[in-house]
């Protein structure tokens, strides 16, 4: 999960030197720094759509996956692929009753509609149905200090029991959110066959933050101080998002030319409702 660590390519050249190889890109921002790392692009369109404008260079960067939310974009997505002789493999995005969203990620498929759905996306040329996914199925509980199911990841499980009624074999199952090496267990007891590990790679998932996991902090984030203002350091901190699952806290970091004259100093950070999410 590329933004998660920033976008940067040092990460992204350790995480392949780890054996990992694809990443997953929310945005095209996302996208051409995954290429520009020379990664193979893994899934694109994960919480956000490819917009039309940018649809032709999505499917010139080969991605394993597009996500699509509407039959509308998996018809552009498909027209892009079929100019290039490619076949698109599709995931679609569901929903249900019932399923949490954080703001501005809300949207899919009706899950119930999931048989039509792949029967409809397969019969457009330049593109395959390939599976369902959806965002969060996993979400970090800071009452129990543990992950928790969302009722997404059983939307997704009844969504994969359908079309494997219907016949459909090998179905990807995505279901991002939270995902380390403590989630695993829970995604694969239900179906999940695609993780998505970003913050995991570094030690820093919500999880991590109240217990002692297999992955430690990892990474140091350096950027440029823009101003300072009684006490506060103004940070260019893209990337540095505080997790809406935390409450607000103040964000703290060591400021100063070298390591020896650095100074801790509390970060002027937007609030958790006005960060960015995707960047």
């Amino acid at each position: 999960m590329l933004k998660q660590v920033g976008r940067n390519l040092d990460v992204c050249r350790a995480v392949m030197t780890g054996g990992i190889e694809a990443a997953v890109a929310v945005d095209m921002e996302c996208a051409r720094a995954t290429v520009r790392a020379g990664m193979r692009l893994g899934h694109l369109g994960h919480l956000v759509q490819v917009p039309r404008a940018d649809v032709d260079a999505a499917i010139g960067m080969a991605p394993d996956h597009v996500t699509v939310f509407s039959m509308e974009k998996a018809r552009e997505v498909a027209a892009a692929a079929a100019r290039v002789g490619r076949e698109q493999p599709l995931l679609a995005r569901l929903y249900a009753s019932g399923d949490e969203f954080y703001s501005g990620h809300e949207g899919g498929f009706p899950a119930a509609d999931i048989v039509r759905v792949a029967d409809e996306i397969d019969a457009l040329d330049g593109a395959a149905f390939a599976g369902v996914t959806t965002f969060p199925a996993l979400l970090f509980d800071p009452e129990t200090r543990a992950l928790r199911r969302t009722h997404n990841l059983l939307t997704l499980e009844a969504a994969a029991a359908a079309l494997r009624r219907a016949g459909r074999g090998r179905i990807e199952v995505n279901g991002p959110g939270t995902t380390s090496s403590a989630a695993l267990s829970v995604l694969a007891e239900a179906g999940v066959t695609q993780v998505e590990p970003g913050h995991a790679l570094t030690g820093t998932t919500p999880l991590h933050a109240v217990e002692d996991l297999v992955e430690l902090p990892a990474a140091c984030y350096l950027s440029e101080v823009s101003n300072l203002y009684e006490g506060l350091a103004f940070c260019f901190g893209g990337g540095m998002y505080v997790d809406p699952v935390f409450p607000p806290y103040q964000v703290r970091a060591l400021v100063g030319r070298d390591p020896g004259s650095a100074r801790l100093l509390d970060a002027a950070l937007p609030s958790p409702a006005a960060i960015d999410y995707y960047g």
